[in-house]
């Protein structure tokens, strides 16, 4: 994958699982844990962040 290359459009969090995410400005990323504030941010878990390709987001 060398050169490979990619941009970040936007970081979004929701502070229950199965429910619409909104853009936050900026974040914080624990180690071990996931985005902070975010439904998914957990302790060992083994899915903390998710990155989505542009195409895959429904409007």
């Amino acid at each position: 994958m060398k050169g490979l290359k990619g941009e970040v459009i936007a970081v979004n969090i929701s502070s229950k699982k199965g429910t619409r995410k909104t853009p936050i400005e900026k974040g914080f990323l624990k180690e071990n844990y996931g985005l902070l504030g975010d439904a998914h941010g957990e302790e060992g878990s083994v899915r903390q962040v998710s990155l989505l390709s542009e195409e895959s987001i429904e409007s």
